[in-house]
C-alpha cells in the first residue's frame, strides 16, 4: 500500500511540475504593422504626423534617438479632463540589451519594491529572451512585453477602459494576466 500511495505521490509531483512548467506564455516580437492594425482596429486611432498633437490617436516616430529604430505612441485622451485614459508605448531598439534593459530595471523594481509586492500582477522573466508583467488593480492595468529589441507597454488608467486594453493585448496575442 505504500508503494502505490508513494507511486501516486510521485506521479502527482511530476504532474505539478509540468504544469508548472508550461504556464508561461513565450512572449514573440510584435510587428510594426500588426501594431498599428490593432491600434486603429481595435482602439479605433488614427495616425498623426503631429507628434505633438494631444489627442486620440497614434504617431510613429522614427530617427529621434539613435539608440531606436522606431518609436510607436498611442493615446486615448479623456476629452473633458484631458486625462490619458490608454496608453501605447512601442519601441523597436537598435540593440536588443536596451529593451531587456528597460523591462528588467521595470519588473524589479516592481517585484522588489516592498510597496508593489502586495499588488496583484503576474509576470514571468526569462533573462536574454523575453518577459512580460503584468499589473492590474481596480482602477488600472499596466501591461509591459520585451522580447527581441522590442519594448511594449499597455496602459489604461481608468476601471472603464481595463477591457479595452485588454482587448488590445489579445489582438496582438499577448497574455492579459
Amino acid at each position: 500500500m505504500k508503494r502505490t500511495e508513494r507511486v501516486i505521490s510521485l506521479v502527482m509531483a511530476i504532474v505539478m511540475l509540468f504544469s508548472l512548467t508550461g504556464c508561461h506564455k513565450e512572449i514573440k516580437k510584435i510587428d510594426e504593422d500588426d501594431l498599428t492594425d490593432a491600434l486603429e482596429e481595435v482602439l479605433d486611432l488614427e495616425r498623426s504626423d503631429d507628434v505633438t498633437e494631444y489627442a486620440d490617436c497614434y504617431n510613429i516616430i522614427a530617427g529621434d534617438n539613435p539608440d531606436r529604430v522606431v518609436t510607436i505612441h498611442g493615446n486615448i485622451i479623456d476629452p473633458v479632463s484631458g486625462d490619458v485614459l490608454i496608453a501605447v508605448i512601442y519601441i523597436i531598439n537598435e540593440d536588443e540589451d536596451d529593451s531587456e534593459e528597460r523591462f528588467a530595471e521595470h519588473y524589479e523594481h516592481v517585484i522588489n519594491h516592498s510597496r508593489l509586492k502586495s499588488r496583484d500582477y503576474s509576470g514571468y522573466y526569462c533573462e536574454g529572451e523575453y518577459g512580460y508583467l503584468i499589473i492590474e488593480e481596480d482602477e488600472a492595468y499596466d501591461a509591459t512585453y520585451y522580447a527581441d529589441d522590442m519594448y511594449l507597454e499597455v496602459i489604461a488608467n481608468s476601471k472603464e477602459r481595463i477591457d479595452e486594453a485588454k482587448d488590445f493585448v489579445r489582438a496582438l496575442g499577448l497574455p492579459v494576466r
